[in-house]
């Protein structure tokens, strides 16, 4: 799953691996989706709102989280 901005994107993927890119695709963050404790760690879908620096994880067992595109 992947989320474009101005600025870059964000991807998720079946090792709960969250990773931000830059609009020349260079890795900015990385974050883990295991360590939030869920049930699941497979990402279904990601949504970057960059201008409020907000990342939208969904997981498979239909869990949602909201992280910071910084701090995690």
């Amino acid at each position: 799953m992947a989320s474009g901005s101005a600025h870059g994107l964000v991807s998720g993927s079946t090792d709960g691996k969250i990773q931000l890119w830059n609009a020349s695709l260079e890795a900015m963050a990385a974050f883990d989706l295991t360590s939030l404790g869920g049930v699941s760690k497979v990402v279904h879908s990601v949504h970057w709102d960059d201008e409020n620096h907000k990342i939208l994880v969904a997981s498979w067992s239909a869990e949602v989280y909201e992280m910071h595109d910084v701090e995690g």
